[in-house]
This record gives C-alpha cells, sequence and structure tokens, in this order.
C-alpha cells in the first residue's frame, strides 16, 4: 500500500492542482518506432494506414486504420472517418465510427459524432458525444441517442424516448 511519505518523482510530479490524466498507449510506439503526426496545415482525403502511432491535428476525410497501433486526434484534428487503433484517444473533432482493441478515450475538448466499439471506454467531464456505445455482447450496449432524436442537438439536451429508457438498455449522457 502506497504511504505519503513514499513519494516517488513519478507520484509527485502527478500531485499537482490539475485532475490527473491516465495516459493510454505508448508515445513511442512499437519497437522503438515514434509517431506519425498529421499537422493542422495538411488534409488528407482517402484512407490512412500505417505501422506506427498516429497524432492527427489536421483534416482527415475517409478511413484511419491502425489496428495495432495508438491513433490520437488532437484539439486541432477534424476527421470525417471510421477510425480503428489499438487505443484511440480524441482531443478534437471526430464524425464516423470508433474501434480500439483497448480503449477508448474522449477528453474534455472532444466532439464526437458516431457509434464506439471498444472493451473500455473514457469520457472526460465536457466532452460531446452522440451515438452507441458497444463494450461487448449486444446485453451491454448503451445508447446516448436515438433515431428519433438524431436530429436534435446534442446541447438542446434531448431526451430518449421513454420506452427506450424503460428497457434498461439507454443511458442518458448530456454533454
Amino acid at each position: 500500500m502506497w504511504k505519503k511519505d513514499e513519494v516517488t518523482p513519478d507520484h509527485a510530479a502527478s500531485q499537482t492542482s490539475a485532475p490527473a490524466r491516465q495516459s493510454y498507449g505508448s508515445s513511442g510506439g512499437a519497437a522503438g518506432r515514434g509517431r506519425a503526426t498529421i499537422g493542422t496545415s495538411i488534409t488528407i482525403r482517402g484512407e490512412v494506414t500505417g505501422d506506427e502511432d498516429l497524432l492527427i491535428e489536421g483534416r482527415v476525410e475517409g478511413s484511419v486504420d491502425l489496428k495495432q497501433h495508438s491513433v490520437t486526434v488532437g484539439s486541432e484534428g477534424q476527421v470525417k472517418a471510421g477510425i480503428t487503433g489499438r487505443v484511440v484517444t480524441v482531443e478534437g473533432s471526430v464524425e464516423g465510427d470508433l474501434r480500439a482493441e483497448e480503449v477508448v478515450v474522449l477528453r474534455s475538448t472532444a466532439r464526437v459524432q458516431g457509434d464506439i466499439t471498444a472493451p473500455r471506454v473514457v469520457l472526460e467531464d465536457g466532452a460531446t458525444f452522440r451515438g452507441a456505445v458497444d463494450m461487448g455482447d449486444q446485453g451491454s450496449r448503451v445508447r446516448t441517442g436515438t433515431q428519433a432524436s438524431a436530429g436534435r442537438s446534442a446541447s438542446s439536451g434531448a431526451k430518449a424516448p421513454a420506452e427506450a429508457a424503460a428497457s434498461g438498455n439507454v443511458a442518458e449522457v448530456s454533454p
């Protein structure tokens, strides 16, 4: 058990007034490879694939498929594509489905419209999300929006229909 007297340098650095952020994935990539970056002035239309971690600060339209690597949509990133990765982290804007082998993380600045499929999902306070979350079999599916309310704004406080809420498979998430 950790005792206050046993503060390590790593632990001391995390003892700030800002909320702690757990890091997911590796910044160094597999086998010491670096991380590729799509800069803020770059726009890519088409399929993005590769064998290293990726940071998207620019615009991507199409698909991003890095099944065994981390994909991060930075705070300036604007993606209109499905994203597949080992770990998917969103700080910017995504219109498309997110699939991860380990975890999908939506930071407080994230704006996501699309379905999420991953064994673990992290939603920070302030993140905006509209879609479905699938963390396993059909019985554990959680919905934040329905076909009936899809046309309404996520910030309007739209509620799912009462019959969907009564089924037990629907949970409201408000931004």
